[in-house]
């Protein structure tokens, strides 16, 4: 029985691997590579791993835009990777120490990076490996290729899902496509059915039309006879066209008692006149005063506020009383014994002919 992607897992393509070699309990993660017309096709294959379904032959994808190598990374967030370089022009200071990376940045938030493998495509950093990655030469190809003979390997990892194809499909069409116009339908999916191992009539991507009708072929909104617009209209008023629909839907509207307010009245112009009315009329959505107007109240709770004011009129004549000038304390204008003194030396100066 053929293995999965038997025409791209194959020795020629063997790039590298991570892990450690010459472990049988342990073998290495063996990478695989092709590049072809600008796009590059990737895959590799894990042989041992805690997690039973992520061992097998990973899913093939091809892409554009695509990265491998040895990176400082580090976990930001859980599954969120991020290298060195994204946030290398906000670092105050790094120092490597034990085969690791300490950052620490202008907010003061210290990182500690890993030197790992990892694969970026699609903007972000995509399977972040445990160990560094290393290429394949003379002397460890033999053991690499030993990942394509064992054929409890020749499947694609059970981990895989439906939705993880039908991704890598939408992806690479959006890359075949902004790379050409011209392309038909089996290079947009851009892999035979030995790569994704699916029938196309399995996937919802695999449509059976070529870009060059996509480009004649007008959308069903520049359409005429809109047939699936018609079938909307049909479901909420039955009428056929949009503009008649929405005149008669609102006259239906101005109609149904149960859309207005609670006054119940058909329409919405005289229901809100009338709403005003019973509002005015209703004395528990009016002031403390408990009448039925608002006008009528304000002009009574005036005169209320004036009876008041007469009933509490304070007896003004103290205060009169209490505004006027305060007596002044009386002054004793009797000689004190000092006048006294100073008289009677005056008099004694004066018989004796001294004048003063």
């Amino acid at each position: 029985m053929a293995g999965y992607g038997d025409d791209f897992y194959t020795p020629e393509n063997i790039v590298g691997y991570t892990g450690t070699l010459g472990d049988p309990e342990n073998r290495p993660t063996v990478y695989f590579r092709k590049t072809e017309n600008g796009f590059t096709t990737f895959g590799h294959i894990t042989q041992d791993y805690h997690k039973k379904d992520n061992v097998g032959r990973e899913l093939i994808r091809k892409r554009k835009e695509y990265k491998q190598g040895n990176e400082w990374a580090y976990e930001e967030t859980k599954d969120n990777w991020i290298t060195l370089d994204n946030i290398k022009d906000t670092l105050v200071s790094q120092k490597e120490k034990d085969g690791e990376l300490i950052t620490i940045d202008k907010s003061g938030k210290e990182r500690v990076f890993k030197n790992i493998h990892v694969e970026i495509f699609n903007g972000m950093i995509q399977h972040p490996s445990r160990n560094q990655f290393f290429p394949a030469n003379e002397g460890n190809i033999d053991e690499l290729m030993a990942s394509l003979k064992d054929e409890k390997l020749e499947h694609l990892k059970t981990r895989t899902t439906e939705k993880d194809i039908e991704m890598e499909t939408k992806f690479r069409t959006w890359d075949l496509q902004s790379e050409s116009l011209d392309t038909d339908v089996d290079n947009i999916l851009g892999a035979s059915k030995n790569e994704l191992n699916i029938e196309p009539s399995t996937n919802p991507v695999m449509v059976e039309e070529t870009i060059e009708s996509r480009k004649t072929k007008k959308p069903d909104h520049f359409k005429k006879n809109n047939t699936s617009q018609k079938k909307i209209l049909n479901k909420k008023t039955g009428l056929p066209k949009i503009e008649v629909a929405s005149k008669k839907f609102a006259e239906k509207q101005n109609n149904n008692p149960k859309k207005q307010p609670t006054t119940g009245l058909p329409k919405i112009e005289v229901a809100s006149k009338k709403f005003k009315e019973k509002q005015n009329n209703n004395p528990k959505n009016q002031p403390t005063t408990g009448l039925p107007k608002i006008e009528v109240a304000s002009k009574k709770f005036k005169e209320k506020q004036r009876d008041n004011k007469e009933n509490n009129t304070l007896d003004t004549s103290k205060l009169r009383n209490l505004a006027k000038k305060p007596p002044q304390p009386k002054i004793d204008r009797r000689p004190s014994n000092v006048d006294n003194e100073r008289n009677a030396n005056k008099k004694k100066g004066a018989k004796n002919g001294m004048g003063w």
